[in-house]
């Protein structure tokens, strides 16, 4: 699999360096790379919602670097002031149960709703944003 890997990045990074316009293959390979649900594009967020995207040994690198800036934020004086905040990206999908807590192993979606005690038990899902 790593092997394939290896000749199709060849094969994309050949076809991206070609000028405009491209013979119609190495268009079709730029624009798979380029399309927004490509499986070469990696969300811009933060790590925690990517790791899914990287082998063992990158997540584990990717960790640790992230450990290494928030160390670096919390104790120097020159870290720029910063705040965490919560938001909603702009696609809203359904979650869902993960089976056995694997990410790899989706179960049944889950709707969006306030938590039960919030509401006195009565079912109240969210009409906009989670």
């Amino acid at each position: 699999m790593q092997e394939a890997a290896q000749r199709y990045g060849v094969l994309f990074k050949e076809a991206a360096a070609l000028p405009s316009p491209r013979e119609a293959a190495a268009e079709a390979l730029c624009v798979c790379l380029e399309a927004p649900d490509s499986p070469a594009i990696v969300p811009d967020t933060g790590i925690a919602a990517n790791d899914a995207f990287f082998t063992n040994d990158v997540r584990e690198e990717l960790w640790k670097l992230q450990s290494e800036v928030d160390r670096w934020l919390v104790k120097t004086a020159a870290a720029p002031p910063y705040t965490v905040i919560h938001g909603d990206n702009g696609e809203l999908r359904q979650p869902r149960v993960f089976k056995r807590g694997n990410p790899a192993q989706p179960g049944e979606e889950v709707p969006r709703k306030f938590i039960d005690f919030l509401t006195g038990g009565k079912e109240v899902p969210f009409q906009q944003g989670s």
